[in-house]
């Protein structure tokens, strides 16, 4: 689940996926959590959108601020990651 810092594609990068339903504070919480155990990396998490509509890849906005108050804490015991590289990707060319 996580990726290599830095990647070793950066066009091809891994992330969490596609989700089948809005996505859980327990579900984000073990994304990063797995991560840590197998020894770290970055763990890119798509959010197509906060809201409250419970459409697949959503996450409610009560739900994303549990989840950055959970993260802080682990974030900032961390080494800081390298500064993240831009990429431009065309529409339709991902």
């Amino acid at each position: 689940l996580a990726e290599n810092i830095p990647p070793d594609d950066p066009l091809a990068v891994n992330s969490t996926g596609s989700q089948a339903g809005p996505l859980t504070l327990g579900r984000l919480q073990d994304w990063v959590e797995q991560a840590e155990d197998d020894g770290g990396g970055w763990v890119p998490i798509v959010f197509h959108e906060i809201d409250n509509s419970g459409s697949p890849d959503t996450v409610s906005p009560t739900t994303f601020a549990q989840f950055l108050d959970w993260l802080a804490p682990r974030a900032a015991a961390r080494r800081p990651a390298p500064e993240p590289r831009a990429v431009a990707v065309r529409a339709g060319s991902a």
